[in-house]
């Protein structure tokens, strides 16, 4: 299984800025599936042994920066989808009509 690329781990290490009982997963999430869409992409993750207790059992911890890429307009956003508190893939998504072909060099955060 693959390790997060750099991209995907910025992206969780800034929602674990939100929520912190993330942070001491990020290293050991393993990754089953990368699938672009076009307009963003999904990346499965393998179960973790232990469930991340996160406020109010949420299913979905969100970014709350906006993913600068200099090819894509608007920017991207992204989200964890959750279950029971286990990670179960990570979603990034375009902004606007730009479609988005997975590079991501140069990229930045900013507050949205």
């Amino acid at each position: 299984m693959e390790k997060l690329n750099t991209l995907e781990k910025a992206i969780l290490n800034e929602i674990a800025n939100t929520y912190p009982e993330l942070s001491s997963h990020i290293e050991s999430i393993r990754i089953t599936k990368r699938e672009l869409t076009g307009v963003g992409s999904y990346t499965n993750f393998a179960p973790i042994e232990e469930p991340i207790k996160v406020v109010d059992n949420l299913q979905i911890l969100n970014l709350n920066k906006l993913i600068n890429i200099p090819s894509i307009e608007h920017g991207l956003g992204a989200h964890i989808e959750m279950k029971n508190g286990i990670p179960e893939f990570l979603e990034i998504y375009t902004y606007g009509n730009s479609s988005w072909d997975g590079t991501y060099d140069q990229f930045n955060f900013t507050r949205v």
